[in-house]
């Protein structure tokens, strides 16, 4: 499943939307022991997470990353957000 937006949150976790529209939490903290994610505890750092080319993969720098299936697996769904259909003012019909 294809990540399409990440914001990070102030208490060391990820909100994470996936193409489908399915929102998921994610939560760094477990992670942060590992001397890969560890400089991760600098919040300014935290904060440049960004979605990988083709949303594979979120990242903060060429050393940091982590990939989608598993923000897909281990993240706790938040909410889902589903395309709104609308009829184009072209098609409208009157009364």
């Amino acid at each position: 499943m294809r990540i399409i937006d990440v914001k990070a949150c102030h208490d060391l976790t990820l909100e994470v939307t996936f193409k489908d529209g399915i929102v998921k939490l994610y939560d760094m903290k477990k992670w942060l022991t590992n001397p890969i994610f560890s400089p991760l505890t600098n919040r300014a750092l935290f904060e440049t997470v960004k979605v990988e080319p083709g949303g594979y993969a979120i990242s903060w720098t060429d050393q940091i990353d982590l990939s989608e299936n598993e923000i897909w697996l281990n993240g706790q769904t938040l909410k889902t957000f589903h395309a709104i259909q609308y009829e184009s003012p072209s098609h409208a019909t009157t009364d």
